[in-house]
């Protein structure tokens, strides 16, 4: 048989004339398309620019255990079935970014709101308050105490008879210094002459007066805001 039949001139076999590797040819075509193929190349390049010597000292065995690895790990060579068909498992698989995914711009996002669960708690958060003033005792007062006097307080007092300042000094054993704001002055001013002497009792000099910014005569939003304040 004419060698010029098996290998025309356009595919000369595994070697070129030059001596290099013809990795078109039919003998190694199908190993050159397959996953390994740069690994093939690579091994068998630098096995034909190698001499024995080299080869037998150890010489491109980088390239041949990186192509032995890559056969192992696609499984491009392996028999399947015992049919002697060959199956590639290629483990690169090409991934695709979900539409949600915060590296999508944000006009090209799709955003998923949170379904809300009706049995769900909802939980209100509220502002944070000093824990001195829940103590049972709280070690960061001293005298003179500043306590502000709503219109019940000086209601109840008048009621029972006693002496607001008096009474204090009662019950904290210690000077205090008893405040009055305006829209509890307001409220008293506003009941008409069942507060008459309640009126009369916070005009005392000894209470101070503190002016309200607010609209309206309602002490108890303006009291507690007072407190509250850091």
């Amino acid at each position: 048989m004419d060698p010029n039949d098996v290998y025309p001139s356009n595919n000369p076999g595994p070697t070129k004339p030059d001596g290099s590797v013809n990795f078109e040819c039919h003998c190694v075509g199908h190993l050159v398309a397959s996953p390994c193929g740069y690994e093939f190349r690579e091994a068998i390049t630098c096995q034909k620019a190698s001499t024995e010597e080299e080869l037998e000292a150890g010489a491109c065995g980088d390239q041949l255990l990186a192509f032995m690895e890559c056969a192992m790990r696609t499984q491009c060579f392996k028999m399947q079935n015992g049919k002697g068909e060959k199956g590639c498992k290629i483990s690169r698989k090409i991934k695709t970014l979900k539409p949600t995914d915060s590296r999508i711009k944000e006009e090209n996002r799709i955003i998923r709101k949170k379904k809300e669960d009706e049995q769900e708690i909802k939980i209100n958060h509220a502002p944070k308050i000093s824990s001195a003033m829940f103590l049972k005792f709280n070690n960061q007062l001293g005298p003179p105490f500043h306590v502000l006097v709503d219109t019940n307080f000086v209601n109840f007092a008048v009621k029972n008879r006693l002496d607001v300042i008096q009474g204090f000094r009662d019950c904290l054993y210690a000077h205090t210094i008893p405040y009055i704001t305006d829209c509890v002055m307001g409220e008293l001013e506003k009941a008409g002459r069942r507060f008459k002497i309640a009126l009369k009792v916070i005009k005392d000099a000894r209470f101070q007066r503190l002016k309200c910014d607010h609209k309206g005569i309602y002490a108890d939003d303006c009291l507690v805001q007072r407190v509250t304040q850091v």
